[in-house]
C-alpha cells in the first residue's frame, strides 16, 4: 500500500516538472538585425527569432505549444514555455556562447533546465 501511494505521489510530482535541454544555439547580430535559433531535446522542436528586441516575449517555435522569451541582447538568457491542454510549464536557461566575433556566436555545450508547472 505504501508503494502504491509513493508511486502515485511520484507520478504526480513528475508531471509538475519537465526537463529540457537546449542545443545548437546560434546568435547572429550582423547589421543590427539580431537572429537566434536553437533546438530542444524534446518533440524534435526548433525555435528561432529574427529582428527581435530584448524582452521579446512569446516568440513561437515550430510547434505551437512551445514559445520562448528573449531576456538578454545576445539571447544568453531564454525563458521557455510549454503549454498543453491549458497547463503551462516554464523554465529559465542560461546559454554559454563563444565565437570569433561578438556578432556571430555559437553555444558552448548544452543548457538544461527544469520547466516548472505554473499554477494560478
Amino acid at each position: 500500500m505504501k508503494f502504491l501511494a509513493a508511486a502515485t505521489l511520484f507520478g504526480f510530482a513528475a508531471a509538475a516538472v519537465e526537463t529540457v535541454t537546449i542545443s545548437h544555439f546560434l546568435y547572429v547580430g550582423v547589421n543590427g538585425y539580431p537572429q537566434i535559433s536553437f533546438k530542444l531535446s524534446v518533440d524534435g522542436v526548433s525555435c528561432a527569432a529574427d529582428h527581435y528586441t530584448v524582452d521579446s516575449l512569446g516568440n513561437p517555435c515550430d510547434k505551437p505549444e512551445w514559445t520562448f522569451d528573449i531576456l538578454e541582447e545576445q539571447g544568453r538568457k531564454i525563458r521557455l514555455h510549454h503549454t498543453v491542454d491549458g497547463v503551462t510549464h516554464t523554465g529559465d536557461f542560461a546559454i554559454g556562447l563563444n565565437g570569433p566575433i561578438p556578432t556571430v556566436l555559437e553555444q558552448i555545450g548544452t543548457s538544461t533546465a527544469d520547466l516548472d508547472r505554473i499554477t494560478s
